[in-house]
């Protein structure tokens, strides 16, 4: 499907799309398993609540504050790094400045000074219409809240998130299972950078053979064309080839053992 939007206003409706989501230290938008729990406690033994509290959001795609912010900016083609203050203090921003002078009317993101974090301990994205998503932490996931609600010091803008744009979306489909591959390349022997949860919307950079580079939960990658849905109503596969046989001196008999064997074919009658 092909939307013409900003990419401030595409920023808002991935966030929106993602309260309900869990809360995971160092995740970025997988299907949480007891396998990611163990892999981000064992990388971040500090954040002892990744196997006390976490096993909660087990089925749920999970994220931190900053890489859910990473995640919705990515959705509108604008890469950013994760954590808090390595954003803030990059330069992705147009503009930025204290809460009390942000526009209340438009998108952006929101960060909160603390004392312990160097400078930003906290960071989501607000709607434009009062309201804020972010990953608020382990107990509560991902949460959709009033802006006052929470003592937000800072906001910023992206640069380029008033543009004007044209995105290309799809959404990730498959018969069995609740994830697809993201691969680092366009072929099933490269490594699996994410996966993906049935469902998530994709920002579509551009199609090959048989693969699309995608933007999905933050993450830039190679998804086969097969798994996305463009909106047609079903996954985007090659069209079926057609082959016309002709059949000379076939039985009633040969002629239905081959239908049974190629499925749905029609069989002309005998030539010659």
């Amino acid at each position: 499907m092909i939307t013409t939007t900003t990419r401030r206003e595409q920023m808002a409706l991935a966030a929106r799309k993602l309260p309900g989501c869990g809360y995971v230290w160092g995740a970025r938008g997988e299907v949480c398993t007891q396998a990611l729990l163990n892999r981000l406690a064992k990388q971040y033994p500090d954040q002892t609540n990744i196997l006390s509290i976490c096993t909660k959001w087990i089925g749920k795609p999970v994220y931190d504050c900053a890489t859910l912010v990473r995640a919705c900016l990515a959705a509108a083609g604008i890469e950013i790094c994760s954590g808090a203050s390595s954003q803030w203090r990059g330069d992705y921003w147009e503009s930025k400045g204290e809460i009390a002078d942000m526009p209340r009317d438009k998108p952006c993101v929101l960060y909160n000074e603390s004392a312990n974090a160097n400078p930003m301990g906290h960071t989501g994205i607000y709607l434009g219409d009062g309201w804020v998503v972010d990953a608020r932490g382990s107990r509560e996931g991902v949460l959709l809240s009033r802006l006052d609600s929470r003592p937000w010091s800072h906001y910023a803008v992206p640069r380029g998130a008033d543009e004007h744009v044209q995105l290309e979306t799809a959404t990730v489909r498959a018969e069995s299972g609740s994830t697809v591959r993201l691969r680092k390349g366009p072929s099933k022997s490269t490594s699996t950078l994410a996966k993906v949860p049935l469902g998530t919307e994709a920002v579509v950079l551009e199609r090959e053979t048989g693969w699309a580079r995608i933007v999905a939960g933050g993450n830039t990658g190679y998804m086969m064309l097969q798994f996305l849905d463009f909106g047609g109503g079903g996954a985007d596969q090659p069209e079926a080839a057609t082959y016309t046989i002709t059949l000379l001196d076939a039985t009633e008999a040969e002629r239905a053992a081959i239908v049974t064997a190629c499925g749905r074919v029609t069989v002309a009658r005998n030539v010659g």
